[in-house]
């Protein structure tokens, strides 16, 4: 009995949806075949957000910390806004940041995902996370040398990529909040 990837139910996306914002595939032209998601490896506004493990806080003075994965920091209530800010530094994070701060805490969680080799931030408003094992960057496809906004919506779907700023956010989350 052979069963394709499609009966996984792992491929179901809602890629060029009204409700998603798509800056690093964006073709609104490209076929969607609404089954067959990450079959290609890629990781699309619309996709199932993927886990990453190995994530330890930054702020962590104790050694015994135990390391997280981003399905235990997601939550079903809020959207979860996770800024890659690579080797950009703490200039686009602290400008996502402000931007972020302009919704409700209680509707957009924030948390600032630190390449492996980091081992300091300078903002402190948002939970700071090094990416210790390297999966946050791998599975969500994000390059060292290009920032980008991950928002995770409550069901667990990445709603938007945002590579470019403030203004995106903003159209983003007028679709979702209007």
């Amino acid at each position: 009995m052979f069963r394709g990837f499609e009966l996984r139910q792992f491929g179901i996306n809602y890629r060029g949806s009204s409700l998603t914002l798509d800056e690093v595939f964006g073709d609104k032209n490209e076929r969607v075949d609404s089954y067959r998601s990450g079959d290609d490896g890629t990781v699309r506004a619309g996709d199932r957000a993927p886990d990453a493990p190995g994530l330890t806080r930054l702020s962590s003075d104790n050694p015994d910390t135990q390391a997280v994965a981003i399905f235990e920091l997601l939550n079903t209530f809020q959207h979860t806004a996770l800024i890659f800010p690579g080797s950009s530094g703490d200039k686009f994070s602290t400008d996502m940041l402000e931007c972020l701060r302009e919704y409700p805490s209680n509707a957009v969680k924030t948390l600032v995902l630190l390449p492996e080799s980091s081992t300091s931030f300078s903002a402190k408003s948002a939970a700071v996370l090094v990416d210790t094992k390297g999966y946050a960057y791998t599975h969500y496809g994000v390059s060292w040398d290009r920032p980008m906004v991950v928002i995770v919506r409550p069901d667990g779907y990445i709603g938007a990529l945002v590579t470019s700023g403030k203004k995106e956010i903003c159209q983003y989350f007028s679709g979702i909040f209007s």
